[in-house]
């Protein structure tokens, strides 16, 4: 069973608009532990600008892949811990598996995000360009302020849905 879930960036406030990569770390209760994370390697297809709703003119990709940030030795300068209940744990895998595909406005960083939000209920700000963009500097920048004030670890995970931080007050502060 999935026990916890922690979210990942490699970047912060040092790193260029494009630069880094968000993920999610899954670890279980028989010790073992994955990372999946959204990736693409087309980025000047159609549909990384477009999304089709309907598929039928712009096909859609799937772009989760589970052990890439291990193998390409990805190391967090920011993380971020959540202890799951049960129920959490079985709706872990369809919402990682839901919007599986890599475009300009759905990032590695807007899918982590987006995956602890519905599953957690806390919101980490990811977001530049005026709200067009989630990116892995942003969203480094935000885990950092939330660790700051309310730190994790594998060893001591947030319970998740417990205690949600109102992120409005949290997300432009500076790190103490």
């Amino acid at each position: 069973m999935l026990e916890i879930l922690s979210i990942h960036s490699n970047v912060s406030g040092d790193a260029n608009l494009t630069d880094g990569h968000a993920w999610l770390s899954m670890h279980f209760t028989n010790g073992k532990q994955t990372t999946i994370g959204l990736w693409t390697t087309t980025l000047l297809e159609t549909r990384r600008f477009l999304k089709d709703p309907t598929g039928v003119f712009i096909e859609a990709s799937y772009d989760i892949n589970l052990g890439l940030e291990a193998i390409r030795k990805y190391e967090a300068k920011a993380s971020r811990f959540y202890k799951l209940d049960e129920t959490q744990s079985k709706r872990a895998i369809s919402i990682m598996s839901s919007d599986h595909s890599w475009r300009f406005t759905n990032t590695c960083a807007s899918w982590a995000r987006r995956v602890v939000k519905e599953l957690v209920r806390e919101d980490i700000d990811a977001s530049e360009l005026a709200g067009i963009v989630d990116t892995p500097r942003t969203l480094g920048q935000a885990i950092l302020r939330l660790e700051a004030k309310y730190p994790t670890s594998l060893n001591r995970p947030k319970r998740a849905g417990s205690n949600a931080i109102a992120m409005a007050s949290i997300r432009r502060e500076k790190v103490a």
